[in-house]
């Protein structure tokens, strides 16, 4: 159906988008080619890691009890979606393929080194999710794909993660700024492995490559966390609009990094 109808199909998850872009006639399309009689793509399974189904929604992830343990920033990031309705009906994959910039369940995935699968007529492919979001609104999917699984792999021992956004205006609002911070501790409770990716604050989600290398090797203490943080608005580049200014999104993202790094570490630690 995607190669028949082209550019002019779209696919239909739980529509929390979709409907409303078609409603607001910014987004128009001559087939809805919807997913939810497929088998097996509502799943949310996994041993070790975990394996995301494009169906599986954002009410599925807060319901489950082994994603809230152990990736908790994830489950705080989906228990942040708009309201119970809408999380109920949203899915964690429609999230990434509506390439927004400040979709809340990216950056805790990007964090976890979480990967997708995309599926065509002619095979199948994986790749990072932190390089499938190209520009606003545009993603890695070739013409024909279907994302059908995003994958999370096993976190090492020690590790600690946290989900930290600003709305706007309400609690159920789009995130102004939202950051994922995940961090692995060594033997000597020393940083080995940092990851600190930031949302709403530039074209695609990003990650503060140079506020990860500071934290590598050193022991976490207030001023290497508010340094790393300080260090991270040096990646973002926002805009203003009705949610915030410029000028207060990049002042917020070293308070929320510096908020993110302290609520991973204290979970590393206990770990």
């Amino acid at each position: 159906m995607l190669v028949k109808h082209g550019e002019d199909a779209r696919i239909l998850a739980g529509g929390t988008d979709l409907l409303l872009g078609m409603r607001e006639r910014t987004l128009t399309c001559r087939a809805v080619i919807g997913l939810k009689q497929v088998p097996g793509l509502d799943r949310c399974s996994g041993d070790k890691g975990i394996t995301l189904g494009p169906l599986v929604t954002h009410r599925a992830v807060v319901d489950n009890p082994l994603i809230r343990m152990r990736y908790s920033a994830l489950w705080k990031a989906c228990s942040k979606v708009g309201t119970p309705n809408i999380r109920s009906m949203g899915t964690v994959g429609g999230n990434c393929c509506n390439g927004a910039p400040s979709a809340d369940t990216v950056p805790p995935l990007i964090a976890y080194n979480a990967a997708v699968t995309l599926k065509s007529l002619s095979g199948e492919r994986s790749l990072p999710l932190a390089s499938f979001f190209l520009a606003p609104g545009k993603t890695a999917l070739m013409p024909g794909e279907v994302l059908v699984a995003i994958t999370v792999p096993d976190l090492p021992l020690h590790t600690g993660a946290d989900y930290v956004k600003l709305p706007a205006r309400t609690s159920v609002d789009i995130a102004a700024v939202g950051v994922a911070a995940c961090i692995t501790l060594d033997a000597q409770k020393r940083c080995r492995e940092a990851h600190i990716v930031l949302g709403a604050v530039a074209p695609t989600p990003i990650e503060a490559k140079g506020a990860e290398v500071l934290l590598i090797g050193e022991k976490l203490t207030r001023p290497v966390i508010e340094k790393a943080a300080q260090v991270a608005t040096e990646h973002c580049c926002p805009i203003s609009d009705v949610r915030a200014s410029a000028v207060y999104r990049a002042e917020m993202v070293a308070v929320l990094t510096a908020q993110a790094l302290d609520a991973a570490l204290a979970q590393a630690a206990a770990a």
